[in-house]
């Protein structure tokens, strides 16, 4: 990114701080949206491998999130592929039991 320097006189720099401010914008982000703009206008389409910093933060933030999803999905595939153990059998035999040893008609554990 390239930073840009422009010298404004006090009647501009005041407008200019204002206008962000009824935008809700940093007066960086407000310059910065305002020339994108300005450009846009003249014609100049963006080029679609220069993504905005906005954009940036979200293709980011889709990244690190599939990421999560593929190790989550790869413990669950995990767990999946592993033969029952002892301790599954045993969870099984309390299930019954609780099943048939309970004082309502409903049942606990759905099979």
């Amino acid at each position: 990114m390239t930073e840009l320097k422009i010298s404004l006189d006090d009647d501009a720099e005041r407008r200019l701080t204002q206008a962000a401010k009824i935008q809700g914008l940093p007066v960086q982000d407000f310059v910065s949206n305002a020339l994108e703009a300005a450009v846009q206008a003249c014609g100049v389409a963006r080029s679609p491998a220069s993504p905005t910093g906005e954009e940036s933060r979200l293709i980011e933030r889709e990244q690190t999130q599939r990421s999560k999803n593929r190790r989550a999905l790869a413990l669950v595939r995990g767990w999946l592929s592993e033969e029952p153990t002892d301790e599954d059998e045993r969870w099984t035999e309390l299930q019954q039991a609780l099943e048939a040893n309970h004082s309502s008609d409903r049942r606990l554990f759905s099979n």
